[in-house]
C-alpha cells in the first residue's frame, strides 16, 4: 500500500515536470521571436539586468514551501543566460577582472553567464574596461569596491568614462560569508528596475561630500575613497539629467555619471 502512495506521487511529479518542460519551451519560442525583432533593431546584446532583477522579485514574492532562494534564483539565471543566447544566436560573453585573493568572483560570474557561457580571465582593470568599449554585448565584470581588497581591486572605478557605464551589481543575493561582488560594465545606459542605486564618481574633498549629500533631497552614501576621488551611492534611479544632480554638482562641483544597479536582496543565513 505505502508503494502505491509513492508510485502516485511520482506520477504527479513525472506530470508536472512534462508541464513545466513544455511550459519552458514555449517561453523559448517566444525568445526566438523577441530576438528576431531586437536583431532587426541593431540590438547587440540580450543582457537585460533590469529586467532581470524584476522578475527575481516577482518570483522571490510568489516563493513559498522549503526551496532555498539561491538554489530558486539558479534556476532563473540558467533561464535568462539561455534565452540571452537564444535572442542574440550567441552565448553570454564576459571578461573578467578580480584578484587572485577572492576565487569567488569567478564562481559569480559562471553563475551569471549561464552553463554556457564564456568567460575570459583578463589581468587589469584596464584591459577589461577597453574590452568593454570595443564590444557592446560584452559583460565586464569588476569587483565592487571594499576596502578588503587588494589596491588594484578596488579602484578601477577611477578609469571608468562613457560611453561605459555600471549597469548591475552580482549577485542579486547578497549576505555571503565573504560579501564578495561584482559590477558589470557595459557600452550602454543603465536602466530603472523599480528599485535602485545610482552611482557618481567626485573629487574628494575630505568630509565634504558626506555633509553635501545631507544636505539636499538626495539619500546617499560614501562606497570607497581613492586617491582624491570619491565614489558616491544614491538611493533610486536617478536619471543623468535630473536636477537634483545639477543642485548637488554646484555643492560639490563636477560629478561623473557611472550608471548604477538594482538593489541586491539581502538574505539571513541561518
Amino acid at each position: 500500500m505505502e508503494k502505491d502512495g509513492i508510485e502516485a506521487i511520482r506520477g504527479e511529479i513525472d506530470a508536472l515536470d512534462a508541464e513545466i518542460h513544455a511550459r519552458l519551451m514555449r517561453r523559448m519560442d517566444r525568445m526566438t521571436a523577441l530576438g528576431e525583432k531586437k536583431r532587426a533593431s541593431g540590438e547587440k546584446s540580450a543582457y537585460r539586468p533590469e529586467r532581470e532583477a524584476a522578475l527575481f522579485r516577482a518570483r522571490i514574492r510568489d516563493h513559498r514551501g522549503p526551496m532555498a532562494l539561491e538554489s530558486l534564483l539558479r534556476i532563473w539565471q540558467e533561464i535568462c543566460a539561455a534565452a540571452a543566447q537564444i535572442q542574440m544566436r550567441k552565448v553570454l560573453e564576459a571578461a573578467l577582472f578580480a584578484p587572485a585573493e577572492t576565487p569567488r568572483f569567478l564562481d559569480i560570474a559562471r553563475a551569471q553567464c549561464g552553463a554556457g557561457g564564456t568567460i575570459r580571465l583578463l589581468e587589469s582593470a584596464e584591459e577589461t574596461l577597453k574590452a568593454a568599449k570595443a564590444d557592446p554585448s560584452l559583460l565586464a565584470m569588476l569587483p565592487a569596491p571594499t576596502s578588503l581588497l587588494p589596491k588594484e581591486g578596488r579602484r578601477w572605478w577611477r578609469l571608468l568614462t562613457p560611453p561605459l557605464q555600471i549597469v548591475a551589481r552580482l549577485p542579486f543575493l547578497s549576505g555571503g560569508e565573504d560579501g564578495a561582488a561584482l559590477y558589470v560594465v557595459m557600452r550602454r545606459e543603465w536602466r530603472a528596475s523599480g528599485d535602485d542605486i545610482t552611482l557618481l564618481r567626485a573629487k574628494d574633498d575630505k568630509d565634504a561630500p558626506a555633509q553635501n549629500l545631507r544636505d539636499g533631497s538626495l539619500v546617499g552614501e560614501i562606497l570607497c575613497r581613492e586617491e582624491g576621488q570619491t565614489l558616491l551611492a544614491l538611493d533610486g534611479h536617478i536619471a543623468k539629467g535630473d536636477d537634483r544632480l545639477s543642485a548637488l554638482a554646484r555643492r560639490m562641483g563636477a560629478l561623473v555619471y557611472l550608471g548604477g544597479f538594482a538593489k541586491p536582496l539581502a538574505v539571513k543565513r541561518s
